[in-house]
């Protein structure tokens, strides 16, 4: 239904991604926000940008219902100037946030964000290279009991418990 609305409401489309690669995409900075559909699971994923002094900071954020846990996710969102230049390159890799969106839109600038400065923006598009992991919930290793430990004798000149 959240993907009907922002086609419907907002006339956008969805990017469907696959977890664990990395996509390089193309967004438009006259759109303040852009969506992300994990391909696995369709969790709907918000890219947020917004001016921030002569920078532009990028967010992600899951979009998630009221009641809904928040999901795990891990991201890495990196801009690299046209060429391959490593000196013109910024990087961000942080969990990614929850919100159920009740108060609209994060504002820009705020929890973890990139920074990306002026210079590596390719006129008014953003190339943003954008990795989403899905993190599972660990397993709680199967506990075995306590073997009885049965009196020894210590052999050489010294031992350590």
């Amino acid at each position: 239904m959240l993907l009907d609305h922002i086609a419907a409401a907002h006339s956008r489309l969805a990017v469907t991604v696959r977890y664990g690669r990395s996509w390089n995409l193309t967004f438009p900075l006259s759109q303040s926000w852009h969506v992300l559909v994990g391909e696995e699971d369709k969790s709907v994923f918000l890219v947020s940008l917004g001016a921030l002094g002569a920078a532009i900071a990028v967010s992600l954020v899951c979009v998630r219902a009221d009641a809904a846990p928040p999901p795990q996710f891990w991201c890495k969102l990196s801009v690299e100037l046209p060429g391959g230049d490593k000196d013109k390159l910024v990087l961000m890799t942080s969990t990614v946030g929850s919100s159920a969106l009740r108060g609209g839109v994060p504002a820009s600038g705020q929890g973890m964000f990139l920074a990306v400065p002026q210079e590596l923006i390719s006129g008014d598009t953003l190339p943003l290279s954008i990795r989403i992991d899905h993190l599972r919930p660990a397993t709680a290793p199967k506990s075995t009991p306590p073997r009885a430990r049965t009196p020894g004798r210590m052999h050489g000149s010294s031992a350590f418990a």
